[in-house]
């Protein structure tokens, strides 16, 4: 007769760490993050759109600041005869346009521009014509009397009066006349600063021609035949002789092709 077993059940396996004990405290289990609400989150939305808004604005701003502070350098380290000239070209330019414009339309343009001309423009050019025919015949020689009061004249008129002190003087001066009963010589003494300003212009007026005799001797090669021609010489030299400097040191060195 066969005996009959009862198989037991095999235990769980257990890992080979330190089993726990009773004492320690039970190992937190991570809560899953609550949801936001609704209005939460579009308050989120339009904080986070916002915020992107203000940053391309902060980007904008800090580009336009940065092309602005470029023209202004532009600006400052820019000749300023420059913008006289591309006016003028651009004058220029719109009277040739409107020239072309004019013959293939088969019209006079002189006839055209000068029904545009007013009464008081036409004065006023004729005017600055004046003053230009005056100007080229004035630098003209004429006689030692006539360059000896055009100095005069150009000296004084850099000399400006002091307005105020002369009409003090004169009224002063009406007033003494008006309370007295016999005429008597005007006594008139300029004043301490009118004759430093005197002594001031001469001292300049000398040490200015000084300054022009000692350039004139200082030359070493004399270039010119006349004044104008120095000139000439001279607008020609700041333009060309960064270029013929090395051709004319080698003619004085003798070294030349």
């Amino acid at each position: 007769m066969k005996s009959t077993t009862t198989a037991t059940p095999s235990a769980p396996l257990v890992s080979t760490g330190t089993s726990p004990s009773s004492d320690s405290p039970p190992s937190p289990t991570l809560s899953p993050t609550p949801a936001l609400p609704d209005h939460a989150s579009e308050a989120l939305q339009t904080r986070t759109a916002r915020l992107e808004a203000l940053r391309k604005r902060l980007i904008k701003s800090t580009q336009a600041n940065r092309r602005e502070i470029y023209a202004e350098h532009q600006r400052a380290h820019a000749d300023p005869r420059d913008q006289g000239r591309r006016d003028r070209a651009k004058r220029r330019a719109d009277i040739l346009l409107a020239r072309e414009q004019a013959r293939e339309q088969g019209k006079d343009y002189e006839r055209k521009r000068f029904w545009e001309y007013s009464v008081e423009d036409v004065e006023t050019w004729e005017a600055k014509q004046d003053a230009k025919l005056a100007r080229v015949e004035g630098a003209k020689f004429a006689s030692h009397d006539q360059w000896a009061g055009k100095k005069y004249h150009k000296l004084t008129d850099q000399m400006k009066p002091d307005l105020v002190a002369y009409h003090e003087a004169k009224a002063h001066q009406q007033v003494e006349a008006t309370g007295s009963e016999t005429v008597a010589p005007i006594q008139h003494k300029p004043s301490r600063k009118a004759e430093d300003k005197l002594v001031h212009q001469v001292q300049k007026n000398i040490e200015r021609r000084e300054t022009l005799s000692r350039e004139k001797r200082s030359g070493d090669d004399v270039t010119y035949i006349n004044d104008k021609n120095k000139r000439f010489n001279k607008r020609i030299s700041q333009a060309y002789d960064k270029y013929t400097q090395e051709i004319r040191d080698s003619f004085e060195r003798g070294t030349a092709l």
